[in-house]
């Protein structure tokens, strides 16, 4: 029960210090489990809001992905995508900037680790129309 086809397969029982089966599980679970993207995953769109701290308490890496509506402001305007570990996040992870001059909206990822704490600012400017849409996957 210990030869190569076995271990390849993860499929023996055979106790010695592993199993191939016990293997395998731990590396299905691993992957499957705490991985970014994994299949457990989906995107999601949770209600939230701009300058309100959130803490990423799922266990393992979520991204967050927005987009800010370009209409109805003058000149530029700068959102940042912040995190961190404490509950006063500064860390500046993405940013998405409007435009005016050519109505442009602007979009951004992030990844946010394992509980730590995010949030979207807007840095500089006078867009006050917010976010167009903001989705995570967790």
């Amino acid at each position: 029960d210990q030869t190569i086809a076995t271990w390849e397969a993860g499929t023996g029982t055979t106790e010695s210090l592993v199993s191939p089966a016990k293997v395998a599980a731990a590396v299905t679970s691993s992957s499957q489990s705490s991985s970014l993207g994994s299949a457990s995953q989906t995107w999601q769109s949770p209600s939230r809001s701009i300058n309100t701290v959130y803490q990423n308490t799922t266990g393992r890496p979520i991204m967050v992905s927005y987009g800010i509506n370009g209409n109805n402001f003058v000149g530029q305007t700068r959102w940042t995508l912040f995190t961190g570990p404490t509950s006063s996040p500064a860390g500046e992870a993405a940013r998405a900037l409007t435009d005016n001059v050519y109505d442009h909206s602007g979009n951004t990822s992030a990844i946010v680790p394992v509980d730590h704490y995010y949030k979207i600012q807007k840095v500089f400017g006078s867009n006050t129309t917010g976010v167009l849409y903001w989705f995570e996957l967790r």
